[in-house]
């Protein structure tokens, strides 16, 4: 199974970067979604690599110059290597040649080319040697891949034609190279056409598939955050702290913040909803602010807001619940310049290991903590408690 498809990471090498960077300048999770194109349907990929191989069995048998015979042992060593990184990406791994600078996505790059240069020689070499048969093969070959790849990659475009010319442009040489008038109008006439069709496809292809990707991004935008506040709503809290349950252990722990603001009904039943509204956006602010970009503050609904502390324990958790019901305790100002004080309690839960079923975990964990709110609310407000054993315990603010 692949890794998902979001999370492959980028080239290292500026060459590569290049390559398969977007035609127009998009977001990084729109950028992040169209390189992940190129890892998908991995299974034709290995289809076309192959396709290369009776060209090299052909030419070997036909030829056995040393030439032809060199050619032929480089292909078959690039085609090894294309295949066990295609299939070490098929099974989920990341293969690194560190030494050379490359990691997983440079070097399926690089093989890619690799595959696509030694077919052009091949063709090359074919069409030099007169062997109008399997010069056929090889330029049916060529043209097959060079079209295949561009259909099936549309978020790197310039990748697509950088590797569709040194397929096509050594294939034209040699037809010019073999002597023969038809071969060459051949290559002078047929083989830019082919390449202006391929950029053409791939331009084309890539702006819908930008467009068709940043509609996604933004569409999952607002599917997973509050549109008053801005905050992850309920779905993205369950999901992200699902994911975080997933990886639990005792070096790595996962603290559950959940917050109920203490006198929010008052305000929004006395100064209007526009006033309540306001203020919701004013604590979604100061709550971000505090849990900083490395955790996840959350809106669940209505006044009730969360945080989740990623691989942070009971310490790290009291110390941010002192400081949330600090900081939403100070006054706020609010539409209408009206200055009004609320206040907050927190209830705190931490799993120190990993579960089975994430997202049963994350419902106990909410519900953990959950109870440590309520426990808080009734212990007189503006403070916070853990749940520890099934039993919330009262820690001074």
């Amino acid at each position: 199974m692949q890794t998902d498809l979001r999370h492959w990471p980028e080239p290292h090498r500026d060459a590569t970067a290049w390559l398969t960077a977007p035609g127009v300048p998009v977001e990084a999770e729109v950028a992040a979604e169209l390189r992940a194109g190129m890892f998908r349907r991995l299974e034709s990929l290995l289809a076309s690599a192959l396709a290369i191989l009776p060209v090299a069995v052909l030419a070997a048998l036909r030829h056995p110059t040393a030439s032809v015979q060199a050619w032929c042992v480089v292909t078959l060593a690039a085609l090894l290597v294309r295949v066990t990184v295609v299939l070490a990406l098929m099974r989920g791994r990341s293969p690194h040649l560190h030494r050379l600078g490359l990691g997983l996505t440079d070097l399926f790059i690089v093989t890619g080319i690799l595959v696509c240069a030694m077919l052009g020689a091949g063709s090359y070499l074919v069409f030099a040697h007169e062997d109008v048969e399997l010069a056929l093969v090889a330029g049916l070959v060529a043209i097959a891949v060079s079209t295949s790849h561009s259909a099936r990659s549309p978020g790197s475009p310039r990748l697509n034609i950088f590797q569709a010319c040194v397929t096509m442009i050594p294939l034209a040489a040699g037809a010019v190279a073999s002597g023969s008038p038809l071969l060459a109008l051949f290559a002078v006439t047929l083989v830019p056409i082919h390449l202006l069709a391929i950029a053409n496809i791939s331009g084309q292809l890539h702006e819908d598939f930008v467009a068709t990707i940043a509609a996604r991004v933004e569409n999952r935008r607002r599917a997973l955050h509050c549109a008053l506040t801005g905050l992850p709503n309920r779905a993205c809290f369950r999901e992200t702290l699902s994911a975080s349950l997933r990886a639990a252990e005792p070096q790595r722990p996962v603290a559950v913040l959940c917050l109920d603001l203490d006198g929010f009904k008052g305000v929004n039943d006395a100064l209007g909803h526009p006033a309540g509204d306001d203020l919701l956006q004013q604590v979604a602010v100061r709550l971000r602010d505090l849990a900083g970009p490395s955790h996840l503050a959350a809106r669940l609904g209505g006044d009730e807001f969360a945080v989740i502390l990623d691989g942070e324990g009971l310490s790290a958790a009291q110390v941010l619940a002192a400081r949330l019901v600090a900081e939403i305790g100070r006054p706020f100002v609010v539409r209408g310049g009206h200055s009004v004080t609320i206040g907050a309690s927190v209830g705190i839960a931490v799993a120190a290991t990993a579960v089975a079923d994430a997202a049963e975990g994350a419902a106990a964990l909410v519900a953990r903590a959950d109870a440590a709110l309520y426990a808080a609310k009734r212990g007189g407000k503006g403070t916070f408690r853990h749940h520890r054993d099934g039993t919330p315990q009262r820690i001074p603010a």
